[in-house]
């Protein structure tokens, strides 16, 4: 039992209750020791948290207690090491683990090491774990490329493979193998097709996949999914349907997750409310991926006012299937952090950065959206009352989330500190978040000492900038290009660019790849200071470091086409879905069918009340007495 309410704790992320010494008081009040189980949750959740440190001490002392490291640890790191990203180290030890073994628990370490390895593009490597895996599987199969069998779960690694490559045709070609094999599909086998085309853009497919799920519904709510489908962009006419063989699966929120990015790619927010509609029609659940997802891309994709981001945050925070995550705040508060700066620094042209160090208004100039940020961030560092907030939803968000003990992640900290490097301009706040987060066991990351970099250089402190930037190397810390950029424009910025070009070619020396940004950072800086024949002679020197000989312009095109050209090449190599404005009548609209849709639904699983209702009736909707 007190090994369930740990993974309570681990699903909640309340990761101070998980530290070692909490949870040995914890077991030592009723009198018990931990077991291999417990050790392999505090695992997981180190690893979850990004505490390398805390994971080998929790390691030594399982040892010590007489659980040496087996299978079932290298599971429980890997398990969560998507929230870290791939280390080699650790990898070849749990493949050395599991090396000509056979069973559910190696093929699931296998299956995370093949997943780690697809996520860093690693095609060797991930070609060799998936043979592994085939070597290991017993059962009905066919023949790989290898001439190994497949299986169901060797499929659905390869399909979610195939989709971060954007091949349509390959992951055609497995799923047809399904059928071939008859396997029989898979939530999973389903959900990672629909993201394919989804990537691939082709919604046709998946909507076909989908709808072959939906004939075992009853008439009437079969009749509103097709329509709801049709609503997301589905043109198939509703007579004809005779080529679709049903498929005997459920529709599940993991399914309809991936369903609702493509939708919304394709509609945008208007597709919110339809999905949530969907979700309904087919009796699923919305759960915290749902709102992650929807969130996210709002956020990243669509210029969407904060205001209604919160709202839609706000609604979703009535469904008790979405408990209060601060990693779904975290959306809201980067969307008030990044309109702000869109307010505050609208520069273009040769006058921009590539990290936006720039000057702000005149500290007078305060505005309503300047307020709303302040009050909001000062809450988070407990200077504010939240109970003095003017603006309800984020009262009632900050107040669900301080109630419930949810302890602060990387990504708030990385916020917080970009407030004050950037819209405070206080250096020393900054450099107390970062030893708050020594403090509590969270380890740094390049966001963290970005953050650390930026009050420098906004406060004209460029030396104390570069010894934190020497520091974080010696630290650990990977180097990033950003973190380089960011000194180069500041060096810029001082009328220095000789140094901003000497610490460009450090970079080169460091082994690490510059991007456009860097190299049109130093370009700049020579700009700035009117030495337009250096930095035609730098830019002809230095364009092969960044993009192919054969994008590099020819030396009678003017040093402002050539920059132009320089950033079009950027934006053809790393191409972004155009983001679309949303209008505060569309949103508007979509918030109101919502609201009028949850008075008509109350008493079903799937509650939407109004705001008042919320407080009044609920009360605190992430509070864990809720149920």
């Amino acid at each position: 039992m007190l090994n369930i309410q740990l993974r309570v704790w681990l699903h909640q992320e309340a990761h101070v209750r998980l530290s070692m010494f909490n949870v040995q008081r914890y077991f030592q009040s009723y009198k018990l020791s931990l077991d291999r189980e417990s050790y392999g949750t505090l695992i997981e959740a180190s690893i979850a948290n990004q505490n390398i440190n805390q994971c080998r001490e929790i390691i030594v002392q399982m040892e010590a207690a007489g659980f040496p490291v087996n299978g079932e640890t290298y599971q429980a790191i890997l398990s969560r090491m998507v929230s870290m990203g791939p280390n080699e180290t650790i990898e070849a030890r749990a493949l050395r683990a599991v090396q000509g073994a056979k069973g559910p628990l190696h093929e699931a370490i296998l299956s995370s090491l093949i997943r780690l390895r697809s996520i860093s593009g690693d095609d060797v490597a991930f070609r060799r774990h998936i043979s592994l895996l085939e070597q290991s599987n017993i059962g009905p199969g066919g023949d790989s490329m290898d001439g190994s069998p497949l299986d169901i779960t060797t499929i659905a690694l390869l399909i979610e493979h195939l989709g971060r490559q954007r091949d349509l045709n390959g992951a055609l070609r497995l799923l047809s193998l399904v059928d071939e094999m008859k396997l029989g599909y898979t939530p999973e086998i389903i959900a990672h097709m629909i993201s394919v085309c989804s990537r691939c853009g082709n919604q046709e497919v998946a909507f076909d996949l989908f709808a072959r799920l939906l004939f075992d519904l009853p008439p009437g709510r079969r009749k509103r999914a097709f329509k709801l489908l049709r609503r997301f962009g589905w043109e198939r006419d509703p007579g004809d349907l005779k080529d679709l063989k049903p498929i005997n699966v459920h529709p599940s929120v993991y399914i309809l997750n991936a369903l609702g990015m493509l939708a919304l790619r394709k509609r945008g927010l208007p597709a919110v409310f339809w999905l949530l509609e969907l979700m309904e029609a087919t009796q699923v659940t919305p759960d915290d991926d749902t709102a992650r997802r929807i969130l996210h891309h709002l956020n990243r994709y669509q210029y969407i006012e904060p205001n209604v981001l919160i709202a839609i945050l706000y609604r979703f925070m009535s469904y008790t299937s979405v408990r209060g995550r601060m990693r779904l705040a975290n959306i809201a508060f980067h969307t008030l952090l990044k309109d702000q700066k869109m307010a505050s620094s609208p520069r273009a042209g040769w006058k921009a950065s590539a990290t936006y160090l720039s000057q702000s208004r005149s500290p007078n100039s305060e505005t309503h959206r300047d307020y709303l940020v302040k009050q909001t961030f000062r809450a988070l560092g407990g200077e504010q009352d939240i109970k003095e907030m003017k603006s309800m939803p984020l009262r009632a968000i900050l107040s669900s989330i301080t109630d419930s003990g949810a302890s602060q992640d990387h990504a708030t900290y990385s916020l917080r500190m970009f407030y004050y490097a950037r819209v405070e301009k206080n250096p020393k706040a900054v450099e107390d978040l970062y030893r708050r987060m020594l403090a509590v066991n969270l380890q740094p990351n390049p966001y963290h000492i970005a953050a650390l970099i930026d009050a420098y250089i906004l406060t004209s402190q460029i030396e104390k900038a570069r010894e934190m930037f020497s520091v974080a190397l010696s630290d650990g810390i990977k180097p990033q290009c950003v973190l380089y950029t960011m000194l180069i424009c500041a060096y810029g910025d001082l009328g220095e660019p000789e140094k901003g070009l000497a610490f460009f070619r450090k970079m080169l020396e460091d082994e690490v790849v510059p991007d456009v940004a860097s190299l049109d950072a130093v370009i700049r800086g020579y700009f700035m200071i009117k030495e337009y024949t250096t930095a035609r002679k730098l830019l002809d020197e230095l364009w092969t470091t960044v993009l192919p000989l054969d994008t590099k312009p020819a030396s009678s095109v003017s040093l402002k086409d050539s920059m132009q050209m320089l950033r079009d090449q950027e934006r053809n190599l790393l191409p972004l879905p155009p983001a679309e404005r949303v209008s505060g009548t569309t949103a508007k609209q979509v918030l109101q069918s919502w609201r009028r849709s949850s008075k008509g639904n109350r008493g079903k699983h799937q509650v939407l009340p109004t705001s008042r209702h919320l407080q009044l009736v609920l009360g605190n909707p992430f509070s864990e007495k809720r149920e």
